[in-house]
């Protein structure tokens, strides 16, 4: 006779579930848990926000202030939206993005196919 899989798969879910809620439950007791693992990983958190999270915080402030590259000790005088209107009125602007979005369409194919192109002969020559 089979078995009923409807009654199979309940019986299993409910045995994940209660599984899950176990360890849920564990993990509430644990509290925070180690403090070794924190300490471990706090190197690696600490490179990401220099590297990353700071970079992008740091563009958003430069972006609504007036800020000068070239004078970096200035007051960043607060500008709002200013230097977008700015930007996208100037007509050297959207020359530079036509000439970017021509050079990203015509480079990225080609070096994705050439790279496609390059990795079939290499797995070929391992047959």
């Amino acid at each position: 006779m089979a078995t009923d899989r409807t009654t199979y798969d309940t019986s299993s879910r409910a045995a994940t579930i209660r599984s899950f809620a176990q360890e849920l439950r564990a993990a509430r007791r644990a509290g925070w848990g180690n403090p070794w693992g924190y300490a471990f990983i706090a190197p690696a958190l600490l490179l990401y926000l220099v590297f990353n999270v700071w970079p992008i915080i740091r563009g958003f402030l430069m972006a609504f202030t007036d800020y000068r590259f070239l004078y970096p000790d200035t007051r960043w005088d607060f500008h709002g939206l200013t230097n977008f209107v700015e930007m996208f009125g100037d007509k050297k602007f959207w020359e530079s993005l036509v000439i970017s979005l021509r050079y990203t369409i015509t480079v990225v194919p080609l070096a994705l196919g050439l790279a496609l192109l390059l990795a079939i002969f290499i797995a070929r020559t391992n047959r």
